[in-house]
């Protein structure tokens, strides 16, 4: 087969694999490229010493009838084959056409071999990466799409789908004004120009009405995305956040209740974490702490409050935190202004999320309470005539003093006094007066005595005096100077008189109360007896 220098030349340049048969199909020459796609040597060679090197029976009986046929037609003629090379199998596409002389007769054939092996592969990954992108996104719990520049779909997947049109609908080439309402498309179709337009990503919150009637709040995130060919698309991604927001409803919901509740409650309530730093505080706290803004965020008792007061909170505060117990204590607590209040506080530590402690703190103020409960101890011991205590706080209290009494190995006088002519008084002058000179005694056995002595009306007409460490003599010798100096001043209807019994508390016979008051009474009665 005649070949010329400079066509072998340019046929061995090509970088796909050329041939050329002559007429009888005898002869092949093959090109560089040819070569080394069918593992021979390059040049001109028998024709069925290249077909049985490079072909099977099948395929040089293909090629050698294509051959014919476009001689004998004068028409190209295509096929394509599995070539094996190396072990790896590779598909080519030939086409064969005749090729003529100067004078147009038909001098042989010549054809074109085209590897399309990495053509294949490369559809083959992309089908691959297709069909994984496809399954990726409809397995994303997610709502997914990507629209072109002219805001017209081009993806979406399965979850898109589900919520969106009816199902089997296609929107590729559609936009979004065809299946929302107005002003949803028009607000999607700006925010995919704003992506377009800045290349910057969007994200965003909005609500709108699936298929189903629903409604449904999204975070869209949007962003643009360009081809191998530099068109620019904008996809996007929706998660439905109903449920986030429902959840975050309920809980503003909630803490406005907790709020109002608390803004409500008497007591004091606040919260701190771990570092004794101020996160709640309510209004009645906010109050005491004497700030009305929310300055205290942030703050501690030391900023706050004194600081001896601050360090015994904070004292309590790790107390709890230490043992993991509630605290419970009552005390004075020094107000921001006016005077010393008191207050029953509760102290407690719980965990948050992450392990992480908190105080919490509820103080109520019982300030009222405690002046309630003094008022009702106060008139459980006391006489309502003369405000002296009575027999109950009388001994009480004596019980009380002749144990000191006894350790400090002290004498104690106890003296009882009776009203000598009461009954006369009443009758001759009625119980008003009775009860003035009852009121009358009381004023004078207060001055007489000292302020550490004991003094009680035990009975109707009876008073009883309790002096430790004092002379029995020298107690009595004062109450009947003290009468004596109240009858000159008294320029009353009736003198003031009392018969006196005594007794002495001796630390070591150490004598009950009730045996003391029984023999001073015995005293006192002999006495009125000797005056009748």
């Amino acid at each position: 087969m005649p070949t010329c220098p400079d066509c072998v030349s340019l046929l061995d340049s090509l970088p796909i694999g050329v041939f050329r048969l002559d007429a009888t199909l005898q002869s092949i020459h093959i090109n560089r490229a040819m070569a080394q796609f069918s593992g021979l040597p390059g040049g001109t060679m028998a024709a069925d010493d290249f077909g049985r090197a490079s072909l099977t029976d099948a395929q040089r009986a293909e090629w050698q009838r294509l051959a014919t046929v476009a001689l004998t037609t004068g028409e190209p003629q295509r096929f394509q084959l599995r070539w094996e090379q190396s072990g790896e199998g590779r598909e080519v596409h030939v086409r064969v056409a005749p090729y003529r002389d100067a004078d147009g007769a038909i001098q042989g054939v010549i054809g074109v071999a085209l590897d399309m092996t990495p053509l294949r592969r490369a559809e083959a990954a992309l089908r691959d990466s297709e069909t994984r992108f496809k399954a990726f996104m409809d397995h994303m719990p997610a709502i997914a799409w990507i629209k072109d520049a002219r805001h017209r779909y081009v993806f979406r997947n399965k979850a898109h789908q589900d919520r969106y049109g009816e199902p089997g609908e296609d929107w590729s080439g559609r936009s979004d004004a065809e299946f929302f309402r107005p002003d949803d498309a028009a607000q999607y179709a700006a925010t995919d120009s704003r992506v377009l337009g800045t290349g910057e990503p969007l994200v965003y919150e909005t609500r709108n009405v699936d298929r189903h009637g629903a409604g449904v709040d999204w975070r869209i995130d949007k962003f643009r995305v360009t081809d191998a060919d530099g068109r620019h698309y904008v996809a996007g991604i929706g998660v439905d956040v109903s449920e986030r927001n429902h959840a975050e409803r309920l809980l503003r919901e909630s803490e406005a209740r907790f709020q109002a509740f608390f803004d409500h409650s008497p007591a004091l309530v606040w919260m701190k974490d771990d570092e004794g730093r101020y996160l709640y505080a309510n209004e009645l706290h906010k109050r005491f702490l004497g700030v009305s803004d929310d300055s205290w965020r942030g703050k501690t008792d030391f900023d706050l409050l004194p600081h001896d007061f601050a360090r015994a909170c904070r004292e309590g505060e790790l107390r709890v935190l230490d043992s993991g117990k509630p605290l419970e204590t009552t005390g004075s607590v020094p107000a921001i202004s006016g005077p010393d209040r008191h207050w029953q506080l509760v102290r407690f530590c719980f965990v948050g999320w992450g392990g992480r402690r908190f105080i919490g703190g509820v103080a109520a103020d019982i300030t009222e309470k405690m002046r309630d409960q003094e008022r009702v101890r106060r008139d459980a011991l006391t006489d309502e005539l003369t405000g002296l205590y009575n027999r109950r706080g009388f001994k009480l209290l004596v019980e009380q003093e002749l144990k000191h009494a006894q350790r400090e190995r002290q004498r104690c006088a106890l003296l009882v006094a009776d009203v000598d002519g009461l009954k006369q008084i009443n009758d001759m002058f009625g119980h008003a007066s009775g009860d003035t000179a009852l009121s009358q005694v009381s004023q004078v056995l207060r001055r007489t005595v000292r302020d550490s002595d004991i003094v009680a009306r035990v009975g109707g007409d009876e008073f009883v005096v309790f002096a430790r460490g004092a002379q029995i003599g020298i107690v009595r010798e004062r109450i009947a100077n003290e009468l004596r100096a109240f009858n000159v001043a008294n320029a009353g209807p009736f003198l003031l008189s009392v018969s006196i019994g005594t007794t002495e508390f001796d630390a070591d016979a150490a004598e009950p109360l009730d045996r003391l008051l029984s023999r001073a009474d015995e005293r006192m009665y002999a006495e009125k007896r000797s005056r009748a």
